[in-house]
């Protein structure tokens, strides 16, 4: 709840201010971004994007009954409420998450890294929630609009506040840092994502290390990752992995039914209800934060137990006597090479069938990875492998595929691919699908579903 005077909003608004009209102070409970859902009394930002301009939309949150209304763009001299003629209502937006961050009691904890953000901030989230009042970022609002929008909703009773922060040009994760002010901040690890603006793995380090502004926001850091174990900042640090020199580690020990165990610390068993090996370092992070946020080791291990992970990550749905198994939520090199690993270890008794499509935002050297993942697909036990996207096809052409020549079935769009699954899948088969989000592979369960039955 924002719970704010007028006043203090007008303070915040500094050299960003040009005009004000109609001023006159209330408290304001309620900030909204969408003059289709704002609440009558609420404050309206008019925020301008790529695709969009709420400047366009000051007059319906008004008709709404809007409390007051920010904008860049014009004053409406026939309504007869505030209105503040800001340079940028972004930067409002911005400075506002701040100023009322720094008026929360809460214990703020910032997650980032090249991949396990979203499933390790709500693994935090479910560990703290069990026994505290916790606030975290809704599905992925991780940018300059989703993490104000979560400070927002911190209220006098919350203890703990949980956000992802993501980032694909440089300098944002220390713009959405200097909002948090996080208390504790994490790094899942440091791999080939948004290649296409941080050029090198050295460049996507410069990107994520900058989370730590401060040298009093403890750090914790992935063991396994060279990059994050070598790190050079001045801050406390915690570490996670499969090595016993991490401070929480943890070792696989057996796939289940629908999910997997480990062994952390060699004392406590976790078990996750999911087959993704890799879901170890999302689960360790999250121990590791909880524990020194004072949650019990033990303890968390059991809570761990009962959490349900983000949809689209190993999610399984079975139809028509087909198991598939959706990872489809994005991809980049990293997470494609740890999905395959798990892939390989994971029995059938029927076929295994691949189902995949490009990783974006790779630029100059998205060749050479997409050359790379495809060297693993076809060395990871498939029986079957249908393969869609511009990139992954220009360097099929270039491979000696041999046995699984015969196997390989290339589509070249979005229709051919769901009649080509539809005729090429059957009951027994277990499918795995893997893409960037632009391609929307889970929509093939649902196109399945109906030309079945």
């Amino acid at each position: 709840m924002i719970n704010l005077s007028l006043l203090e909003i007008e303070k915040i608004l500094g050299e960003n201010k040009i005009k004000i009209c109609n001023f006159k102070d209330f408290k304001v409970k309620d900030i909204s971004l969408d003059s289709r859902t704002l609440k009558n009394g609420s404050g309206f930002i008019a925020l301008k994007g790529d695709n969009f301009d709420g400047n366009n939309f000051v007059l319906a949150a008004i008709d709404k009954g809007a409390g007051f209304i920010v904008s860049t763009k014009r004053l409406y001299d026939q309504v007869n409420i505030p209105q503040f003629l800001v340079k940028d209502t972004g930067l409002f937006l911005r400075d506002l998450a701040k100023y009322l961050r720094l008026k929360s009691k809460a214990k703020f904890i910032a997650v980032t890294g090249s991949v396990g953000k979203t499933t390790t901030k709500e693994m935090i989230y479910h560990i703290l929630s069990s026994k505290y009042d916790t606030v975290k970022n809704l599905l992925s609002e991780n940018n300059f609009i989703g993490v104000p929008k979560t400070i927002f909703n911190l209220g006098k009773k919350h203890d703990f506040c949980v956000l992802e922060l993501g980032s694909n040009h440089f300098g944002e994760i220390a713009c959405l840092s200097e909002i948090v002010k996080p208390d504790v901040g994490v790094i899942t690890s440091i791999g080939y994502s948004h290649m296409e603006f941080f050029k090198t793995l050295s460049g996507v380090y410069k990107e994520k290390i900058s989370l730590f502004i401060d040298e009093k926001i403890l750090a914790i850091l992935n063991y396994d990752n060279k990059f994050l174990l070598k790190s050079s900042i001045k801050n406390k640090k915690i570490f996670f992995g499969t090595d016993s020199k991490a401070d929480i580690y943890g070792k696989f020990e057996n796939f289940y039914q629908q999910g997997c165990s480990f062994k952390v610390n060699n004392k406590y068993k976790l078990y996750l209800k999911n087959p993704g090996i890799f879901n170890l370092y999302n689960a360790l992070a999250s121990l590791a934060v909880t524990q020194t946020l004072g949650f019990d080791l033990k303890r968390a291990c059991e809570v761990l137990e009962g959490f349900t992970f983000p949809k689209m990550r190993f999610e399984t749905k079975i139809v028509s006597g087909i198991e598939f198994i959706n990872d489809a939520y994005n991809a980049n090199p990293t997470s494609f090479k740890s999905f395959l690993e798990t892939v390989k270890q994971i029995s059938s008794r029927g076929r295994k069938v691949g189902i995949f499509s490009d990783m974006l935002e790779l630029g100059s050297d998205s060749i050479k990875y997409h050359k790379l993942i495809l060297s693993k697909i076809l060395n990871s036990g498939f029986d079957c492998v249908i393969i869609s996207g511009d990139n992954f096809l220009k360097v099929l052409k270039t491979f000696n595929i041999g046995r699984l020549g015969s196997k390989i079935i290339t589509v070249k769009n979005s229709e051919d691919l769901y009649d080509t699954v539809v005729n090429n899948v059957f009951s027994g088969d277990k499918v795995f699908l893997k893409a960037s989000r632009k391609f929307s592979l889970e929509k093939i369960t649902s196109f399945f579903t109906k030309h079945k039955e």
